[in-house]
Order: structure tokens, then C-alpha cells, then sequence
């Protein structure tokens, strides 16, 4: 048996929704080399965000000092991590409606969507807060398939309270996310 190794240049289900096309691909008796090829364009179009609840997990993991942690919970800090082509890259948001308004505006500017699932770690408030007003979201009404998994709970890292997007665009994208405001 032949083995290739791919760096998918992302994390959970950015690397799911490869490994399921990879599978598609193969059933339909796509080769080797299509494959990667195809997967290699998917990688550019596949993006993750993650807003974070609570400042605790990164202060207990060593990622954050306990004074930091401790001014940006007073200031009401949500940290968005935001994963793509295998670059990572935060932002600070205050408050957890900010925090979800804001993840809303960088899947807009990522339209069209080919592909939205939705995880969180003991967040379900949120994560139904974040899927409902993805759904009034133009960039959702053009494309309205999603996955939510309301049972996600890894949580040793990020901790409880994540609510993560993870999403595949129809086109390969103009230029980064970063650029959106």
C-alpha cells in the first residue's frame, strides 16, 4: 500500500471536510494526483474561527500570564483564533455578542459558502446564537448548508465556552480574511 502525507494546514473540522473529499474523490476513481491537486485547492479555501468565551483556559495552559488574564476578563476579552492555509492569526473582541458578530462578518467576507460546520465545547447558547444569525447572514442565505455539532467537547486548549466555524468557500478567495473590517 502506498502512503502520501498531506500537511492539511488546519485543525479539526478544516481537516475533516479533507480527508471526506479525499474519500469522495477516490470512490469516484479520481487518481493520486487529482486528488492532490484537489485537495491542495481546497486547503486555499478552507477556513477556521474560533471565539473563545474565557480568558481561564489560556492562562492555566502557560499561553497567557494571570495578569493579562485577569484585566482582559475585567474588560469583558474574547479572543478570535482564526486559522487558514496554515497561518494563525487572533484578534481581540470585547464582549461575547462582538465576538459573534464578528465571526459572522469574516464568513461574509468569504462568500460563497460551499460548506459551514459549527462546533463548540459546552457552549450551546452561543453556538445557537452564532448559527441564527449566520442564518440571517447573506453569505448563509445563498448557500444554506450547514452541520451543527452540538456535542463537541475538547476542550484542553481553547476550554469550555469555544464556539468554532469552521467552513469551506465555493471560490478560491481573493485575498486573507484578515483585510476584512
Amino acid at each position: 500500500m502506498r502512503v502520501t502525507v498531506l500537511d492539511s494546514r488546519q485543525l479539526s473540522m478544516g481537516t475533516g471536510f479533507l480527508v471526506e473529499a479525499a474519500a469522495k474523490a477516490a470512490a469516484l476513481g479520481h487518481d493520486l494526483g487529482q486528488i492532490l491537486a484537489m485537495l491542495e485547492e481546497q486547503i486555499r479555501r478552507t477556513h477556521v474561527f474560533a471565539a473563545l468565551d474565557t480568558l481561564k483556559f489560556l492562562q492555566r495552559s502557560g499561553r497567557m500570564s494571570w495578569t493579562v488574564a485577569g484585566l482582559g476578563t475585567l474588560l469583558q476579552i474574547k479572543p478570535l483564533l482564526k486559522m487558514y492555509d496554515g497561518q494563525s492569526s487572533a484578534e481581540r473582541v470585547r464582549t461575547r455578542d462582538r465576538a459573534i458578530r464578528r465571526v459572522i462578518e469574516l464568513l461574509q467576507a468569504c462568500a460563497p459558502l460551499e460548506r459551514v460546520a459549527l462546533l463548540h465545547t459546552n457552549a450551546l447558547e452561543s453556538a445557537e446564537a452564532l448559527r441564527q444569525r449566520a442564518a440571517d447572514s447573506p453569505a448563509h442565505r445563498r448557500h444554506p448548508r450547514d452541520e451543527h455539532q452540538p456535542g463537541h467537547r475538547r476542550a484542553h486548549r481553547a476550554g469550555r465556552g469555544r464556539v468554532c466555524v469552521h467552513h469551506c468557500a465555493d471560490v478560491k478567495p481573493k485575498g486573507r480574511y484578515d483585510d476584512v473590517p
